[in-house]
């Protein structure tokens, strides 16, 4: 019994959040990595135990491929002008690593092989961007899906461009005062095994507001929460030593997935 309670035992997510005294803009970039820790490290359960720690690049690059499954940048724009962080990011990333984005995306474009162009995420073009958003509803018909906010908040619409092999998802409505659909407020990128990332999960979230994405209030703490614990499961299939309560996730995507 022991050892069938060990084996099914789920396994923990080690989250990193950059944090970097080096990296620009320092004030903001070390302050709200500190509070989005402890976003991702409230997710943690019995069910999906996460483990969240503060890292610098260096740091990043010392502790190897494996040591983590999912990289938080809290703001897009540090990959700007950054070229060593800029190089950790992509090698994270094509060894199949999960990454999400925060808060501002990035407004340079990364330098990569045509195969790899989708690793640019978000796109500046006028459409895309978000004024005046008042409330964000979570997809999938989840209770309390739907947070109304408490000011009007401008950003980015979480949109990732996908080649074939990859995948892009939708998780959270950015809604206007008449409730229309404007853009989205969180979003996925999925890759299959056969990509240049393989098995990866990009996450991103373009409003620019700090306080949405933190908890235990932040209006777009659940979603973030249900990426980190479906880190072992993909729409391609499981990419990774599946935990037994990644299971219990999955069906929030297929169902994000029908309702968009």
């Amino acid at each position: 019994l022991l050892l069938l309670l060990l084996l099914s035992a789920a396994a923990a997510t080690n989250v990193a959040v950059l944090s970097d005294p080096s990296l620009v803009p320092a004030g903001a970039n070390l302050s709200f990595a500190a509070a989005v820790a402890g976003t991702f490290g409230a997710c943690s359960s019995s069910s999906c135990p996460v483990r969240v720690q503060l890292q610098t690049r260096q740091e990043l690059e010392a502790a190897g491929s494996g040591a983590f499954q999912v990289l938080v940048l809290p703001q897009g724009q540090l990959l700007d002008g950054d070229a060593a962080l800029a190089a950790t990011y992509l090698n994270f990333t094509r060894r199949g690593g999960d990454v999400m984005l925060l808060h501002s995306p990035p407004t340079r474009l990364l330098r990569v092989p045509d195969a790899e162009a989708d690793i640019n995420l978000f796109s500046p073009y006028e459409p895309y961007l978000l004024h005046n958003v008042t409330a964000v509803a979570q997809l999938g018909g989840l209770p309390g899906h739907r947070g109304v906010l408490p000011a009007a908040v401008q950003g980015v619409s979480a949109v990732g461009w996908t080649v074939p092999g990859a995948l892009f998802q939708p998780l959270v409505a950015a809604l206007d005062r008449y409730n229309r659909t404007v853009g989205w407020a969180v979003g996925m990128v999925q890759h299959a095994s056969h990509t240049p990332f393989p098995g990866a999960r990009w996450g991103l979230g373009g409003l620019r507001d700090w306080a949405l994405y933190l908890h235990p209030d932040g209006a777009l703490v659940p979603a973030l929460c249900r990426f980190v614990c479906n880190t072992t499961s993909n729409q391609f299939g499981t990419t990774r030593a599946a935990a037994s309560s990644s299971s219990a996730f999955s069906s929030f995507f297929a169902s994000s997935s029908s309702s968009s």
